[in-house]
């Protein structure tokens, strides 16, 4: 997993699909939605969270195929 800063929203690593877990330090959910909508890709995203609404404005907002709450896919 790498956990990348703030100012990476301009860096060149964010438009490119990884093939690695990434955390992204953000300041809110709002910030973290945002971001996560940003990219091209999405096929699916992963909320870990113990707060309810969060959990279902996560679901509702973020644009990912499949939304993991508290749990990831393994493959």
């Amino acid at each position: 997993m790498s956990a990348l800063p703030q100012n990476v929203h301009d860096l060149l690593t964010r438009l490119n699909e990884t093939s690695r877990h990434e955390l992204d330090i953000v300041r809110d959910l709002s910030e973290a939605i945002e971001l996560a909508n940003a990219s091209p890709y999405g096929l699916g995203s992963s909320v870990w969270t113990n707060d309810e609404a969060e959990r279902r404005r996560c679901v509702a907002e973020l644009e990912a195929g499949t939304t993991f709450i508290n749990s990831m896919v393994v493959s």
